[in-house]
């Protein structure tokens, strides 16, 4: 009997069959935090985790506290886990801007935000809410009361919780105050004319921001708040670097006795105007020491590099924390160094890796940050996750020797995720195309580093679902890799293959539509993890290849720093090899053929249309970058559009007809006459990072020359069109799209 799949369906049904599969793909609870609480050989994992809500009123992520309770055996074995709690205790993230336990696990402390919605441009209101574990008797702070400072940044990019190793303060990432202003015509709603601390007419002052999803912050500060009944006070840290937006600051674990307590946090400078900062971990920046007792602050000195995510050891006489040099390209390989507070010396601890033959290590790339409780209990070893070519994988690094182990199995293709660690147990996320995240723990022996690598027996703690989901990570070369004239040549890169599982032989000979899919970046990656998306298109019988080109993070850095000055070509050419090898070696219709990207992956997607008209169908875009000239005056990071396009990293300098030509030469726009596919354009009209004006005007050129096209907006989305029912709209309109394109 002939094998029947719902991209063979008439529209009426196949629509309702894509909703069925977005639904069923997307329910599953993701864990997105975790953390670990011991008592005696009693190990309890209090987990947070989020599920989408499509079918709500507003479409929300719902978040959840599921608390899990196991029992160590000889620190080697642990049992079966009982669940022992579980419900649903917040909506649309509880407005939670940040939160975190405190060191002993007594407290727990989130900064929470509310807003005036009769005020069209009330400012956001914030309260410190401390609750003591045991009783749940909380402890509440009027932040925004006290008028020190304005929004506050949540964990990411600037935003840190970190607690006082006496539990009695906290440290938080605020943008500073604004000035207080007045116009030159003042009205009864303005300050008062005799304020002195108004500035006049600086009502419409500009000031620069940090850009794509960073809008709101243009001067960060560190805010230490005493939070003990009696004694609470809110306080912006003097003496913070001037030129410099202060953020992730992380509390010495112990008291100096002479010196008192100190925060380390990172320090980046202020160019003028500021480039964006969001996925950008090659701003210049720097790690800094503020200590409280004197007020104080100090650099520990690595000039001209980009650092993030300082953590110490459990006895505080450690620091670690990620370098890359500053500049160029967007996320490259990272250093993993170490600070001596005794010696006050740093060290390289793990070098940049540049290249990776096989499956060796291929360098340190955390899209993140480190968990905030990496170490072993004896501050000898760290554990975090880094992406390892086309998977994510957990590793050990001894601090003191360098020497790195893989702990993840490599047996477990996948995403492997580190949330937290407390004498030597890891708790973990692992997920892959076929599996919904969930939750292991692993017991490592850190009594020398060879018993650290023996030690990979992890346990799941959740059960997660399994989806009808084929995989395979295929190894590749440039199309030119014959060729030794370029070392470029020579670099491999991967994609990877998603399928529809085939219950028999006939359904796996049968041709099916493909949907080839470049990341964007260029210096990101896909890994194994599981995509709602891609399970959905091949619940609906569509191949998925998910292509990392050269350029791509997770292959060392000389594949990264291959790109910058061949976008347009190399990435391409890599794509399309791609699509080829998927066509040889899967059951693909041939005249079903569709590609799909979003930023660098819909500059890649415009490309593919126009280089290989022949080849894709239909093509579904979202906030693309087509065209680097017009884009370089707009964008929140001009130096991108310099760095990638193959010039130097100095956007102060006027353009120039050399630039511009070299700039088109490898813009999309510049092949639009060759366009022949059906074109669906998804633009986010807050997208401050490729800006929305590129999107408009590329459908607008395709429909001079009569290219099917559809545009669609999201007024309040911004570049990763990531809102709940922006994505479900987005599957939907996608898929409605291509089976269209089978029907003509």
């Amino acid at each position: 009997m002939e094998h029947g799949w719902p991209f063979e369906e008439e529209l009426s049904s196949f629509k309702s069959s894509a909703r069925a599969a977005w639904l069923n793909a997307t329910n599953y609870s993701s864990p997105t935090g975790g953390r670990i609480f011991l008592d005696g050989d009693n190990l309890t994992i209090r987990a947070q985790t989020s599920q989408s809500l499509y079918q709500s009123e507003d479409g929300l992520k719902v978040t959840s506290n599921v608390m899990f309770r196991t029992k160590l055996l000889g620190q080697q074995e642990i049992t079966e886990p009982e669940v022992f709690f579980g419900g649903s205790n917040s909506s649309a993230s509880s407005q939670c801007v940040i939160a975190s336990f405190s060191p002993d696990n007594r407290y727990h402390a989130q900064i929470t935000t509310s807003s005036d919605k009769k005020y069209e441009k009330a400012d956001d209101k914030y309260h410190l809410v401390v609750t003591e574990v045991a009783t749940q008797r909380a402890t509440f702070i009027d932040l925004s009361a006290q008028k020190v400072h304005g929004p506050v940044c949540p964990a990411g990019q600037f935003g840190a919780l970190s607690w006082s190793p006496d539990c009695r303060s906290l440290v938080y990432v605020a943008d500073s105050k604004t000035p207080a202003t007045k116009s030159y015509f003042p009205t009864s709603l303005d300050a008062k004319d005799d304020d002195k601390d108004c500035a006049e007419g600086d009502e419409n002052l500009y000031r620069s921001n940090w850009g794509e999803q960073l809008t709101k912050f243009h001067h960060t500060v560190l805010v230490v708040v005493r939070w003990m009944e009696g004694e609470q006070s809110v306080k912006v840290l003097d003496n913070l670097p001037d030129t410099a937006s202060s953020g992730q600051p992380v509390w010495r674990p112990i008291t100096d006795p002479t010196a008192g307590d100190s925060i380390a946090f990172v320090a980046w400078e202020e160019e003028h105007p500021r480039r964006g900062l969001t996925t950008c971990s090659q701003r210049p920046s720097d790690v800094y020491i503020h200590h409280l007792n004197t007020n104080t602050t100090v650099s520990i000195e690595r000039v001209k590099k980009s650092v993030r995510s300082p953590t110490f050891s459990p006895s505080g006489n450690a620091l670690v924390f990620l370098e890359q040099d500053a500049r160029g390209a967007t996320h490259a390989c990272s250093r993993l160094m170490l600070y001596d507070w005794s010696s006050k010396t740093t060290s390289i601890c793990v070098d940049v890796v540049h290249s990776s033959p096989g499956n060796e290590f291929a360098g340190i790339f955390v899209w993140s940050a480190l968990s905030s409780r990496c170490w072993s209990s004896c501050g000898q070893y760290i554990f975090f996750d880094t992406q390892w070519k086309g998977q994510q994988a957990i590793v050990s690094v001894n601090v003191a020797t360098g020497e790195l182990a893989r702990m993840s199995p490599e047996s477990e293709i996948g995403c492997w995720s580190v949330l937290d660690i407390v004498d030597n147990v890891v708790l973990a996320t692992y997920s892959n195309p076929s599996t919904t995240p969930g939750l292991k723990i692993l017991c490592v022996d850190c009594s020398s580093m060879e018993n650290v690598k023996m030690s990979r027996k992890w346990l799941a703690i959740t059960t997660p679902r399994q989806l009808a989901v084929d995989f395979r990570i295929v190894d590749l070369l440039p199309e030119d890799s014959h060729q030794a004239e370029s070392e470029a040549s020579q670099i491999p890169f991967q994609a990877i293959f998603i399928c529809p599982q085939h219950t028999d032989e006939e359904a796996k000979r049968k041709a099916h539509p493909l949907v080839v899919f470049p990341h964007g970046g260029p210096h990101s990656a896909f890994v194994c993890d599981y995509s709602a998306m891609l399970a959905a298109c091949a619940a609906l019988g569509f191949y998925t290849v998910a292509v990392n080109y050269r350029g791509s993070t997770g292959f060392g850095q000389d594949s990264i720093m291959s790109l910058p000055g061949k976008i347009g070509a190399n990435d391409v050419k890599d794509v399309q090899v791609a699509a080829q090898r998927a066509v040889d070696e899967l059951p693909i219709d041939m005249s079903k053929i569709y590609v799909h990207g979003g930023s660098h992956g819909g500059f890649l997607a415009a490309h593919a249309i126009a280089q290989y008209p022949s080849f894709y169908q239909a093509a579904c875009i979202r906030n693309p970058v087509i065209d680097l000239t017009s884009m370089l005056g707009i964008t929140d990071i001009p130096d991108w559009v310099l760095v990638e396009g193959g010039w130097a990293d100095e956007p102060e300098i006027p353009a120039n007809s050399q630039l511009m030509k070299q700039l088109v030469d490898c813009s999309p726009i510049t092949h639009i006459d060759k366009v022949t596919a059906a074109t669906l354009m998804l633009i986010g009209e807050q997208d401050a990072r490729a800006p929305p004006c590129q999107g408009h005007r590329y459908v607008a050129l395709l429909k001079h020359r009569n290219v099917k096209c559809r545009l669609q907006t999201y007024p309040s989305d911004c570049h990763p069109l990531s809102n709940v029912k922006t994505e479900a709209d987005i599957f939907m309109n996608m898929m409605v799209w291509f089976k269209q394109a089978m029907m003509y």
